[in-house]
């Protein structure tokens, strides 16, 4: 990882990616990895909504590894699930016990802070579904400043 770069106002600072959605597992659900969005044509326009993909049940919980960085205090990781269709996250969270805590996002929805990570832990989000929909996980690393 490289150092912080400076762009104006802005810095700039390199990381590497905690949440490793490669690894995501349905539990339940028939097992397996959880669908992918699917990639359209982009000259096929069709009605100009977007491809969902279709899931093999109703209610699937997906677990995704969330791992350690090299100092477990130095940085608070945020994990935010958001779906996009015919659904809604009904609950995210960490199953090892740890310094995490539920939070909401008004623009990503359900999440969890975890200011210490010294292990690999899952992190546990269960849809409740009405027909195909893409869920977008977002990890971002750093407190948000404002009120708890």
């Amino acid at each position: 990882m490289g150092a912080p770069v400076s762009a104006g106002p802005l810095v700039i600072v390199p990381y590497v990616p905690r949440l490793d959605r490669g690894a995501a597992r349905l539990i339940g659900c028939g097992g397996g990895s959880p669908p992918r969005r699917p990639s359209t044509d982009p000259l096929s326009y069709g009605s100009g909504a977007p491809a969902r993909a279709p899931w093999p049940c109703v209610d699937p919980v997906i677990e995704f590894p969330l791992r350690p960085g090299r100092d477990p205090e130095a940085t608070t990781i945020r994990v935010f699930a958001r779906l996009e269709g015919a659904g809604r996250v009904v609950d995210i969270d960490v199953v090892a016990p740890g310094t995490a805590r539920a939070i909401e996002h008004p623009a990503l929805g359900r999440g969890v802070s975890i200011s210490r990570l010294d292990s690999v832990v899952p992190i546990r989000v269960t849809l409740a579904l009405d027909g195909p929909a893409n869920l977008d996980v977002v990890e971002l690393h750093g407190a948000a400043p404002g009120p708890d």
